[in-house]
């Protein structure tokens, strides 16, 4: 059942059968099954045999997004930040930075040295997503973006994998 808003209330009111079946619609809609989509790629070609898998759920304004790529056996790039779209036509409510605004992590994998590298997930337009990698440096952690070679030159079956949530516009 997709998410309905819900009605308001004063004090006194009767809440009717039709009040408490919206509400618990919109209870449904939170634990109904995640919706698949495919992401919109921008500076990432996944090559032969890659994939990439969106799944979402939005209740209201608020979208959870889950995103797994995985580069083919061939033909793949990785570019400058690779972006990944948000799903159901959906942009970012008016409060995010562009290249600032962190809304989830994010877990790279080289399959070759079996290597793990944390980030997060950061807005890159009002439709997109890019990750952010955590990058020692003297006293303090900065930031850096994924490119072909940062965190590590990418091969076939390495892996993106996103988690974020946000508040649609």
């Amino acid at each position: 059942m997709a998410w309905q808003d819900p009605d308001s209330y004063t004090a006194g009111q009767v809440l009717t059968a039709a009040s408490l079946n919206k509400i618990s619609g919109n209870l449904d809609a939170i634990g109904d099954a995640w919706t698949s989509y495919t992401p919109a790629l921008t500076n990432l070609t996944l090559g032969t045999g890659g994939t990439v898998n969106g799944y979402y759920v939005q209740a209201g304004k608020f979208v959870w997004v889950d995103i797994v790529a995985v580069l083919g056996s061939s033909g793949f790039s990785v570019s400058n930040n690779p972006e990944f779209g948000l799903p159901n036509s959906t942009t970012f409510a008016a409060h995010y930075t562009t290249n600032v605004s962190t809304v989830g992590s994010a877990l790279v994998v080289d399959q070759v040295a079996l290597s793990r590298y944390q980030g997060y997930v950061r807005v890159q337009s009002s439709s997109a997503v890019a990750v952010g990698l955590a990058n020692v440096s003297g006293a303090y952690v900065a930031t850096s973006g994924v490119t072909s070679t940062v965190p590590f030159t990418w091969g076939a079956a390495d892996e993106f994998h996103l988690h974020f949530w946000y508040e649609s516009a």
